[in-house]
């Protein structure tokens, strides 16, 4: 079995490189919930090349890494002073992976039974392999709110009176509370119940959602 992707860029990009290559909108309209100010060549080469690869997230990831070989010798003084600092938690990170690739698995499913194709992920890969809807990019959604240009009544007209039927939160209530406005992740806390805690962060769904067959 191949690795499974799992870096929220990852999954990001994936996403725009499904639009581009299946003809889908790359640049929705501003009060949309997912947000997109790429330019657009990129997500066409990675889409074409996915179809290649079969894994526009692992084929992110390779182009990724080239990147980073190209400017190898930065890298390494960089990783030098890295490694002097966090190898522990790199190697605890490193013998956690079998683990990880096998709880995201069973979250990835979840999502799909449960979810409908309308997940919203705050880790985007976890809705991307399972086949979900792109429903919200998290970040851009919690942006548009504090910066005015969606109104305080999003949230309520998202998560209370939209289409989503799973949410995944990240699993550092801190880094929940870089995403989305304090009250829009108490009105997600209200709205939705508790199906599964992983290490990659908790599942919810609304109550009277069951899983599909």
């Amino acid at each position: 079995m191949k690795p499974l992707p799992l870096d929220p860029n990852e999954g990001w990009n994936a996403y725009f490189a499904d639009a581009a290559i299946h003809g889908g909108v790359l640049y929705p309209a501003a009060d949309a919930l997912i947000t997109n100010n790429y330019p657009p060549l990129s997500f066409y080469l990675v889409g074409a090349a996915g179809l290649l690869w079969r894994s526009r997230p692992a084929f992110a990831k390779w182009a990724a890494s080239v990147t980073v070989t190209l400017a190898l010798f930065d890298a390494l003084i960089a990783l030098v002073a890295y490694l002097s600092t966090t190898a522990k938690l790199e190697l605890r990170d490193i013998r956690n992976l079998e683990t990880d690739e096998r709880t995201a698995l069973q979250d990835i499913e979840i999502i799909r039974a449960v979810g409908h194709g309308h997940a919203a992920c705050e880790m985007l890969d976890l809705c991307y392999w399972a086949k979900s809807a792109f429903m919200m990019d998290f970040f851009y959604f919690g942006q548009k709110i504090k910066t005015g240009v969606l109104p305080r009544t999003a949230c309520a007209d998202t998560f209370e009176h939209g289409d989503i039927t799973v949410v995944q939160l990240e699993s550092n209530p801190r880094g929940r509370a870089k995403l989305l406005p304090n009250d829009c992740d108490v009105l997600i806390m209200q709205r939705y119940r508790p199906i599964r805690e992983s290490n990659f962060g908790p599942l919810l769904a609304r109550p009277g959602v069951t899983a599909s067959r």
